[in-house]
């Protein structure tokens, strides 16, 4: 038996550390263990250490070092270890409305050798895990997340408001440069992914959508393109250069020529059939449309014309190059 405030000799240590060595816990032990954990608090919960009791632990503590040895030790036990479901179920129950000690704090955090200071390059800087062995993929790379965990972060994001918020001006003319450069040659991910016939958004996404709207002035409320500027868009829109641009044809009259009974002779000689989509009338419970291939309305030679859906011509206004000899392969 050991007395209270008595220190046991270096020999005594090393011998039990030897008796000790490699022993471990059955399951059961383990899970006997467990149970009789269950509900016991630990008598230091809610309280802090003094002040001297800190000085002192940092004191005991200073010079010591753990060894290399013994670093891989550790490192060797932890490889490869992960939480049980259950566990990690009772770490998330246990967290459930604790407040993180640097909550609402600002400059709390003192400066020392690791931290990361203005100006200074990230040590993994261009580096691939092809080039550098210390680069590993993210744990979690193909692997999309669960609906539980889409639902954690959705519900965890609702009270964050975001810090630009409301506010119109907040970067300098440099950052906005920075900014459109870092996204020249992206892709939006959503670029080219079309929403399945007949969606409709959820009645909750329509209100949500509304809300944020709400209130909301649009960045060109109150100001007019000028003449150079449309001329601009409607080059950018037709897919062409802004020398072979030719006007705003669209508010141009058609010729005498476009009467019903040449567009309904155009529908019956493609079978009224759109020759993009291959969708017919009947399916779709509208007129098809008629559009000119060279995009002049008043040339409507039959040749010059051809039959499309709605959702295939809205789709002709724009990239008109690509569309002038689309069409003409089509009719080869």
């Amino acid at each position: 038996m050991v007395l209270k405030g008595t220190k046991m000799s270096e020999e005594s240590k090393l011998k039990i550390s030897l008796t000790l060595k490699g022993y471990k816990h059955t399951l059961e032990a383990k899970k006997n263990m467990s149970k009789s954990q269950i509900g016991h608090k630990g008598y230091w919960k809610g309280k802090k250490f003094s002040n001297e009791t800190r000085r002192k632990i940092s004191e005991s503590n200073k010079g010591k070092t753990i060894s290399e040895e013994h670093r891989q030790k550790i490192i060797k036990s932890l490889t490869g270890r992960k939480h049980s479901e259950e566990a990690k179920k009772k770490m998330s129950l246990s967290k459930l409305g604790s407040t993180p000690w640097n909550k609402d704090t600002k400059g709390i955090m003192k400066l020392n050798k690791t931290s990361f200071k203005k100006g200074q390059i990230p040590w993994n800087k261009g580096l691939t895990k092809v080039t550098d062995k210390r680069i590993k993929e993210s744990w979690n790379k193909g692997k999309p997340p669960s609906e539980e965990t889409k639902r954690k972060i959705s519900e965890s994001n609702k009270s964050n408001i975001a810090w630009n918020k409301g506010k119109h001006g907040c970067y300098n003319e440099e950052t906005l440069k920075k900014m459109s450069e870092a996204h020249k040659g992206q892709v939006a991910w959503n670029k080219g992914k079309i929403l399945p016939k007949g969606f409709k958004h959820s009645e909750t996404t329509k209100k949500l959508m509304s809300e944020k709207l709400t209130g909301r002035i649009g960045a060109m409320t109150g100001k007019k393109f000028t003449k150079e500027h449309k001329r601009n868009i409607s080059a950018g829109h037709q897919g062409i250069q802004l020398e072979d641009w030719i006007g705003f044809v669209s508010f141009e009259p058609y010729s005498t020529d476009w009467t019903y009974a040449l567009k309904e002779s155009i529908r019956i000689r493609d079978y009224h059939t759109c020759q993009v989509c291959k969708t017919n009338q009947k399916d779709l419970k509208t007129t098809l449309s008629i559009h000119h291939i060279d995009y002049d309305k008043k040339n409507c030679n039959p040749e010059n014309l051809i039959t499309l859906c709605k959702k295939c011509h809205a789709k002709t206004n724009g990239n008109r190059t690509h569309w002038k000899k689309y069409f003409k392969e089509l009719n080869l």
